[in-house]
C-alpha cells in the first residue's frame, strides 16, 4: 500500500514538472491585431459559371438508391 502511494505522488510530482510547457509570446509581432489568416493562400484554378443541378442525374441516383 505504502508503495503505491510513493509512486503515485512520484508520478504526479513528475508530471507537474515536465508536463506542461512554458507559453512564449512572439516578440516580432508588432501589429496589435494580427491577422490569423495571413499565411493561409489557395492555388485553387477559377471554376466556371455556376449552371445548376442535373435533374435527371438526381433521379436516376435516387431511383438506384431506392431499388436496393
Amino acid at each position: 500500500m505504502i508503495t503505491k502511494l510513493v509512486a503515485g505522488t512520484a508520478i504526479v510530482l513528475g508530471l507537474s514538472m515536465f508536463g506542461a510547457a512554458p507559453a512564449n509570446a512572439d516578440p516580432s509581432q508588432s501589429d496589435p491585431n494580427p491577422n490569423p489568416f495571413a499565411g493561409l493562400t489557395c492555388n485553387c484554378q477559377p471554376q466556371g459559371p455556376f449552371v445548376g443541378p442535373d435533374f435527371a442525374e438526381m433521379e436516376r441516383g435516387m431511383q438506384a438508391a431506392l431499388a436496393r
